[in-house]
């Protein structure tokens, strides 16, 4: 090897360098350790070394004990050589395949915030999803699972015994000498999760380029992981993509529309964003997802309202697809299939999801009083629509409680069923034809249950909402006329045996006009 070849070598390695961004060069640098800087450094000294070795060996400049019996550097050039490729092998291995060393965590942390402050947004999440996404994920999950037993802070007094100081000891060891050690790696994950992944700027820049990124992640996010990531970041990033109504989010919600009685296996690998918080639903309830589409859809009925009568939520209802207009829409279809898939997994821990249709059918109804419409009884607005979605959305879901044999759950659906009728029923502004049929529904409801386990039970609640819809009901509300309007219409020939006298109606009929009709002071012979 001459001169010419290390000057080649050197002009090589430059080369590389300087091809590189100023962004690719800079966090390439962090992989460098001071260990490796003192390689490269013994590496070219011996390279100058073997290339001069004559001039050296002259001078008596030689390494004696490479001399003994038929040994020798009979051409110590090679050996320049074989340093050099050598050299430049674990250089190009720092720059493509290692991994940042411990001593450059606060270093490469605060490249990252650059990066973010930079709008590198791009740039920062293929760093993530190369170098941190997988350690991220083994965090969360060998993260202790949480005990609601646990004294936290009981800790912060703890005082560390020789055992731990040891321990900690070794851990520091590892961290500096193995940059690909899983403490190292773990250190870097939970630096980026908390302190990168986390920051709101990186949030809300990076939601909606890279959403599968992000739900890779968060699939992991479970109830029994709860100590092990931020309790916010989930429902900072959804709200992004309902705010942004996200191209991907909305393609998934379209296609959870053909599944109203759970999502199917080939749903979950094809829709990666509502898989990750409906296939484990403890990713659903610990990181409360509805809150982001309930709240946002809130906020868009009350600034649709500062509108007025331009609004295009008082257009005429026409097509399903001009829905998808609104984050609103987004919101009632999502807490549907939640609710859908809590029933089908028998997931019954947690049901605050159903107060935002409840919420939503308000903000609708007030706008109404604001803004009255003279021809309600004959147009149907998309404001109607939404409403008559949720309400048709609780009477699915208590078909899916009946069929399943739910224990309890309906008690929560009928309850927001119940409060949703009170509410439409006693506003002037929706028509008599959409009351009486809720009410109607209602009353089928009761009448067709399939008879299993649990049936009795819904029966006998069912009847309760039908008498007293909410606990805010008042005697006199003008729900009651509804009713009385529903059963006088109510087809009551499918509920009797052979003949029309009362004596003939089924089992389950008699019920219902002893536990409803009666007391709402009804004629239970009217035919």
């Amino acid at each position: 090897m001459t001169i010419s070849d290390i000057i080649t070598l050197v002009s090589l390695v430059i080369a590389v360098v300087a091809i590189l961004s100023e962004k690719n060069r800079k966090h390439l640098l962090f992989k460098f350790h001071i260990v490796d800087l003192v390689l490269f450094a013994s590496s070219f000294f011996l390279i100058n070394y073997f290339v001069f070795y004559e001039s050296f060996y002259v001078r008596g400049l030689y390494i004696s004990q490479l001399y003994f019996m038929d040994f020798g550097l009979l051409d110590p050039k090679k050996y320049a050589y074989l340093i050099s490729i050598s050299s430049l092998l674990y250089f190009l291995y720092k720059i493509y395949y290692a991994f940042y060393p411990f001593s450059k965590i606060q270093n490469v942390t605060k490249f990252y915030g650059q990066l973010i402050e930079n709008d590198e947004i791009s740039f920062l999440l293929d760093l993530i999803d190369r170098y941190h996404k997988t350690d991220i994920i083994k965090v969360i999950d060998r993260t202790d699972d949480y005990n609601p037993e646990d004294n936290w802070w009981e800790h912060r007094f703890h005082r560390e015994t020789l055992k731990e100081k040891i321990k900690r000891w070794y851990v520091s060891a590892i961290q500096f000498l193995f940059p690909y050690s899983w403490y190292n790696r773990r250190a870097y994950g939970v630096s980026v999760l908390h302190g990168v992944i986390n920051d709101p700027a990186f949030i809300v820049l990076a939601s909606n380029l890279r959403p599968y990124l992000f739900a890779e992640i968060f699939a992991h996010f479970k109830k029994t992981k709860r100590d092990g990531f931020p309790k916010e970041l989930v429902n900072s990033f959804l709200n992004e993509l309902v705010q942004h109504k996200n191209f991907w989010l909305k393609k998934e919600l379209q296609q959870s529309q053909n599944n109203d009685f759970g999502q199917p296996e080939w749903f979950h690998s094809d829709n990666r964003i509502l898989s990750a918080l409906l296939n484990d639903l403890s990713v659903a309830d610990v990181n409360e997802v509805w809150r982001p589409f309930g709240d946002t859809a809130v906020d868009e009925i009350e600034e649709e309202r500062t509108k007025g009568y331009q609004s295009k939520m008082f257009n005429e209802f026409r097509e399903e697809q001009f829905l998808w207009e609104y984050k609103t829409y987004f919101a009632i279809q999502f807490l549907k299939i939640v609710v859908i898939e809590a029933l089908v997994k028998k997931y019954y821990d947690n049901h605050f999801w159903l107060y935002y249709y409840r919420s939503v059918t308000d903000a609708i109804l007030k706008t109404f009083e604001k803004y009255p419409l003279n021809d309600f009884e004959e147009v149907q607005t998309e404001y109607h629509r939404f409403i008559d979605i949720m309400i048709g959305n609780c009477f699915l879901w208590l078909g899916i409680s009946n069929d399943k044999e739910d224990k309890g759950f309906y008690n929560n659906t009928l309850s927001c069923l119940g409060s949703l009728l009170l509410a439409v029923c006693n506003s002037p502004y929706y028509s008599t034809r959409e009351k009486v049929s809720y009410i109607k529904n209602l009353f089928s409801k009761y009448c067709n249950l399939k008879s299993n386990s649990e049936s009795k039970k819904m029966r006998v609640k069912i009847g309760e909402i039908i008498v007293k819809p909410s606990m805010l009901t008042k005697e006199g509300a003008a729900y009651y006329e509804y009713v009385k309007i529903a059963w006088d219409k109510f087809d009551k020939i499918p509920h009797r045996g052979m003949g029309l006298v009362e004596d003939n109606d089924y089992d389950y009929f008699r019920q219902f006009k002893q536990q409803v009709i009666i007391p709402l002071g009804l004629d239970p012979n009217i035919n």
